[in-house]
């Protein structure tokens, strides 16, 4: 199986086309109805505001200037 990650401007709230594609994850297993989306976020730009839901999808992990968010189809 393989996740593909779709990434997204936090700021501008817009897909910047740019896909990521991880093979044998471990999220992938745990949460197979999960769709996941990484996060661009800016360094001294960035507000809280910035970081609301997105096309359903909420934060739950950062990492440096990345974020990811999931939205459970269920």
């Amino acid at each position: 199986m393989t996740l593909t990650l779709k990434h997204f401007d936090t700021k501008l709230k817009q897909d910047t086309g740019v896909e990521e594609k991880i093979k044998n994850s471990l999220a992938e297993y745990l949460y197979p109805d999960v769709e996941f989306a990484i996060g661009t976020v800016y360094p001294g730009s960035t507000i809280a505001q910035d970081l609301g839901e997105y096309e359903g999808k909420t934060l739950q992990f950062a990492a440096g200037e990345r974020m990811s968010v999931d939205r459970k189809d269920f």
